[in-house]
């Protein structure tokens, strides 16, 4: 039996050979891909906090097939996290989803509606 001959090496497609290193700590590096592109910030991850009636939330930006939603997360008197979600009504307000929630929080509903349309103005 003949052996089989050796195949060259593939050569690389040029716009591999042509990458930019780019220098900076990963915070710059973030920014530059993030300032290049050309994409939608529809989708982009957003968290913000904030303390509404003594009690910090911390609210997450997320979509569910294309329907906006936050993700709001408290800790509890054991300081054990609590999340429950806001989706936006069609009166453009948003509204806790179904769940059992202390009463402080369920009468929060108003401002935490607030604060995240406040956030939604930067997009």
């Amino acid at each position: 039996m003949a052996k089989a001959a050796k195949k060259a090496p593939k050569k690389r497609a040029d716009k591999y050979e042509e990458k930019e290193a780019i220098k900076g700590s990963f915070e710059d590096v973030i920014g530059v891909s993030v300032k290049n592109s050309n994409k939608s910030t529809k989708n982009m991850l957003v968290e913000f906090t904030d303390n509404i009636r003594g009690i910090d939330y911390s609210f997450q930006r997320v979509f569910y097939a294309d329907k906006l939603k936050y993700h709001v997360t408290y800790n509890d008197a054991d300081n054990t996290p609590v999340t429950f979600r806001m989706s936006r009504e069609d009166e453009g307000y948003f509204k806790i989803e179904a769940q059992s929630l202390p009463i402080q929080v369920l009468d929060s509903e108003g401002e935490l509606s607030n604060r995240i349309l406040e956030n939604e103005e930067q997009f």
